[in-house]
């Protein structure tokens, strides 16, 4: 930049200019978009490009590993992080984590279940479901509601089901 400053238009002798460099510094380069969901029991890594420094209040739920915070809360929380370069500039946003509640799907037989009989597995209602293991006696392992042929094999049915959320819970019979 370049500063002039001068007297009256009648008086030149009192003009005096002086340059003057002005640096801009770089600041760090991260947005969240105010947060995020998780799935109960999930974790998220979060990397905050630029930054030589990270705090993150309250420090309950989080890992800071480098340039990164791996968030992993057991309820909804809000943080707020600071990071801050190497040139000292700093950058701080509240980051909003929404805990999804945990899913957990009760997995059933609709009648009793005699050896060599066929009967039906059912599961809590979700999205996507998968079924192990994956013998010749399932019907089909990604429907809610798979029949068993007759089988003489006593065995452990396991199911993976996937909510509205996205959030995987599972359970046995």
């Amino acid at each position: 930049y370049k500063v002039e400053i001068s007297g009256d238009s009648e008086s030149q002798a009192c003009k005096l200019t002086r340059q003057i460099l002005v640096t801009v510094l770089d600041r760090p380069n991260w947005n969240t978009a105010g947060g995020f969901e998780l799935c109960n029991g999930e974790q998220k890594l979060v990397p905050f490009n630029g930054v030589a420094a990270l705090a993150c209040t309250p420090d309950q739920g989080i890992e800071i590993d480098n340039h990164n915070i791996i968030f992993k809360p057991t309820a909804t929380t809000s943080y707020s992080v600071v990071g801050t370069a190497d040139n000292g500039c700093e950058v701080s946003q509240e980051i909003a984590v929404n805990v999804l509640p945990k899913f957990n799907p009760v997995a059933e037989i609709d009648h009793s279940a005699c050896l060599g009989n066929e009967f039906q597995l059912t599961v809590t209602e979700g999205e996507t479901y998968l079924w192990t293991p994956q013998t010749a006696h399932i019907s089909s392992t990604t429907i809610r509601n798979p029949i068993i042929q007759g089988t003489d094999v006593v065995e452990t049915y396991s199911v993976t089901v996937t909510d509205k959320d996205g959030c995987l819970g599972t359970s046995s019979i």
